[in-house]
């Protein structure tokens, strides 16, 4: 029974330094290159900013956005709102909490 208990305590020690890896790494790439490399990246950092600004989902070339799900840049257009962070910041931190 010990050993069970312990085999247990060293997965959740092995996946949290996995994450807490992952979570260093996220942020050091990012901060260094920026966010906004992808064409997805580009479209979440444009809809959180119009959606912020003026409560629409536009994307930066004009079309509503429809293809990918909402939430993400809801989440990040309400960081801007309350914190006053551009979401071209608060998305690397915004994605190393979700790995966690």
């Amino acid at each position: 029974m010990q050993n069970i208990k312990h085999i247990n305590l060293y997965k959740q020690i092995v996946v949290g330094l996995i994450g807490l890896i992952g979570t260093i790494t996220i942020l050091s790439l990012t901060v260094q290159h920026g966010t906004g490399i992808t064409p997805d990246s580009v479209v979440y950092i444009s809809v959180a900013r119009n959606f912020a600004d003026h409560n629409t989902f536009i994307m930066y070339n004009g079309s509503v956005l429809v293809l990918q799900p909402p939430l993400y840049p809801i989440v990040l257009a309400l960081i801007k709102k309350i914190l006053l962070i551009d979401p071209q910041v608060s998305t690397s931190y915004v994605n190393a909490i979700l790995l966690v």
